[in-house]
């Protein structure tokens, strides 16, 4: 081959090559990068629920001291921070012992945890000793791994209650808290409490509804924690954060002129006022309110503007009689048997989810009898309205309660609230 056609065949085949290089890299296509999928689902359904107590007694040392001064201050409001008063309720809010008896933690909303209902429910290895109170042995199991930690009433009541809303609530996921405070007798202190209670609670609630499709949110409350809950209602009035309270469940909650109109107020999609016979304390608080009247049920105040038919009165009772329960078995550990159920000395307040469940499926009128029916091997919850309308029959709940019922711990000491 003549030299000078090989050097031009070389030359165009290298141009063609180049021309294919080319080609290639301008129009092939780009890689594909694989990127984390992050899911934008959402979980099913949330609960929350918030255990709120009452006003507390002072100590002793006030109580040997009281003077007209301090009943003065308490009657007229005009309670000061710096008070003997307030100085006691602090004393008594630090002193532990408070929460061995009744739903109580530290002061502020405060989680209690999954592993300590969890723990409660492993009742295998617990340690076995007797109660010389009820003369009864009882199982107290501490945690595997976190052995210092104290268990308080509301640990036992909570994993009680958890049990029960996992066996009638099956698609939700829960959350519980407590939420303390000092237990002022000072209807303006009360106003006060409820600001933080709703910044605090508004806030869980909207990183709950960040991650679940439907956010439940229940109050249960004793005494004037139901009066702190619904003081919130004014709260929403000047912040308008759009807070909505699903089931707000009030035990032996004093009804006065400054809150019960709030239970009508749109916030609250349901409220249910549990009273009973046996309860003297509940309508007996005329210092706190400027009308100096305290009503027991929302259809003893004449006053009202019923704007809705969501507000409640349940009449409380055991086995038909409504004066075996009292202010204080409503809400604190009842190791005196007082009511003589299988429930003891568990609160009615554990009987919460029953109630809930019992209203979540019948349509009732707006008075209604709520009675623990118990016999041997048999615990249940019988609701039905005085119009006969309507009625519901929890399932027998003695295998869920009666199993952590008995690992309550007696007494050793008793701080009363009032």
């Amino acid at each position: 081959m003549n030299i000078r056609y090989f050097y031009q065949w070389s030359a165009a085949l290298m141009v063609i090559l180049a021309v294919c290089a080319a080609c290639y890299f301008c129009f092939k296509p780009s890689p594909v990068i694989e990127q984390e999928v992050v899911s934008t689902v959402k979980k099913e359904a949330k609960m929350i629920t918030v255990f709120i107590h009452g006003s507390l007694l002072p100590d002793s040392s006030f109580i040997d001291t009281l003077s007209l001064s301090d009943l003065q201050a308490i009657l007229f409001d005009t309670i000061e921070d710096d008070c003997e008063y307030m100085r006691s309720l602090r004393r008594v809010r630090a002193n532990p012992e408070g929460y061995k008896e009744q739903i109580m933690l530290a002061e502020g909303l405060h989680q209690v945890h999954e592993r300590d209902l969890r723990d409660l429910c492993e009742a295998e290895d617990a340690e076995i000793h007797h109660c010389s109170c009820c003369h009864h042995e009882h199982k107290h199991k501490k945690h595997a791994d976190h052995e210092s930690d104290e268990l308080y009433a509301a640990h036992y009541a909570i994993a009680c209650y958890n049990t029960l809303v996992k066996r009638l609530y099956r698609n939700y996921e829960t959350d519980y808290y407590t939420f303390g405070h000092l237990g002022v007798l000072s209807h303006r202190y009360r106003a006060c409490v409820a600001k933080t209670l709703y910044t605090e609670l508004l806030e869980k609630v909207k990183e709950a509804q960040d991650v679940y499709e439907t956010v439940k949110v229940i109050l249960v409350t004793h005494s004037h924690g139901g009066t702190i809950a619904l003081n919130m209602a004014a709260v929403e009035n000047e912040l308008k954060k759009g807070l909505e309270i699903d089931d707000l469940v009030m035990f032996g909650a004093p009804l006065q002129a400054e809150t019960a109109p709030f239970a009508y107020h749109p916030m609250f999609k349901r409220i249910m006022n549990c009273y009973a016979l046996g309860d003297i304390m509940q309508g007996s608080d005329v210092l706190t309110t400027a009308s100096r009247k305290c009503y027991t049920t929302f259809a003893s105040i004449e006053s009202l503007n019923r704007t809705k038919d969501t507000v409640y009165d349940v009449q409380l009772s055991v086995n038909g009689d409504s004066n075996a329960i009292t202010h204080g078995n409503m809400w604190c550990l009842n190791h005196k048997q007082i009511t003589n159920t299988h429930l003891d000395p568990l609160p009615y307040a554990v009987m919460t989810p029953a109630i809930l469940a019992a209203f979540d499926n019948h349509s009732f009128g707006p008075s209604v009898q709520a009675s623990i029916r118990s016999d041997e091997k048999h615990l249940n919850l019988h609701v039905a309205d005085l119009e006969k309308k309507a009625e519901y029959q929890s399932p027998n709940t003695y295998d869920v309660l009666a199993r952590l019922r008995d690992q309550i711990p007696a007494p050793e000491t008793t701080h009363v609230q009032a």
